[in-house]
């Protein structure tokens, strides 16, 4: 499974927090009652410490998880021996889904907590038979998979954005976004986003750490927002959308963007 050499994986002993927490994922929305309680019954509960793996690189691709609290981060090793950052999941989005549907047998990737992380798993294969036996399922799948390769689109064009500014204004409207879409359903004016740590938020948008802290004093003085240690407020979209230009982005209209 996800235990290797170098981690400490806790199964827990209860399921029922981590359940309701699950009821408010991603993969849970929208989705019946029962239909909900067949996929909390198939799957189990881990917490991850800092560091610790979900899976590495090479080894077999045999489950899915969906992160209920913490974050953990994606990424892969280049030739150079460098990590690369593929990219940060936060409370409830999904890991590794894409497999469902891949049949690919390995990770060609790595999956580590970045603190002290819970999670929900199930094997590959039975997310696969559900899916045979629930249509309703497989539209979510389908669903989530095609929102993460529009988040990917999305980080692609922010990256290409010639201004730090421009780029951090763009990804915090992303991350608000995504705060609404899994969140209370509303887009708050005065919202807290977790981007921390920096240094991973940085690479998500490709800026170096001090570039992308100097543009967000930069656009706090600029009264936009507030940031106390990787928390900013949102205090005023209408001017991160101004800064960001987002009517020259060509990945599709402004409600699509954000």
């Amino acid at each position: 499974m996800y235990n290797t050499n170098n981690t400490t994986n806790m199964p827990l002993a209860g399921k029922s927090g981590y359940c309701a927490q699950l009821k408010f994922s991603s993969l849970m929305q929208g989705l019946p009652d029962d239909l909900q309680q067949k996929l909390a019954a198939k799957g189990e509960a881990a917490e991850f410490r800092k560091n610790d793996a979900l899976f590495l690189d090479g080894t077999a691709a045999d489950h899915v998880f969906c992160v209920l609290d913490g974050k953990v981060k994606e990424y892969y090793t280049n030739n150079a021996g460098e990590e690369c950052l593929r990219r940060i999941i936060t409370r409830g989005h999904m890991v590794s889904l894409h497999h469902v549907f891949s049949g690919d047998t390995i990770y060609t990737y790595s999956c580590q907590a970045l603190g002290l992380a819970s999670c929900y798993f199930w094997k590959t294969e039975t997310i696969r038979t559900m899916m045979q036996q629930e249509p309703e399922l497989t539209m979510k799948v389908a669903q989530l998979l095609s929102g993460y390769m529009e988040e990917s689109c999305r980080l692609h064009c922010i990256c290409r954005k010639p201004q730090a500014c421009a780029r951090v204004a763009a990804y915090l409207l992303s991350k608000n976004n995504d705060k609404k879409e899994h969140g209370s359903g509303k887009r708050s004016r005065n919202m807290a986003i977790d981007i921390s740590p920096l240094s991973l938020a940085a690479r998500d948008i490709c800026l170096a750490r001090e570039t992308f802290s100097r543009s967000l004093s930069r656009i706090q003085e600029m009264g936009y927002i507030r940031q106390n240690n990787g928390i900013i407020h949102l205090l005023n979209t209408d001017g991160l959308m101004e800064l960001s230009g987002i009517q020259a982005c060509t990945c599709g209209p402004e409600k699509e963007f954000f």
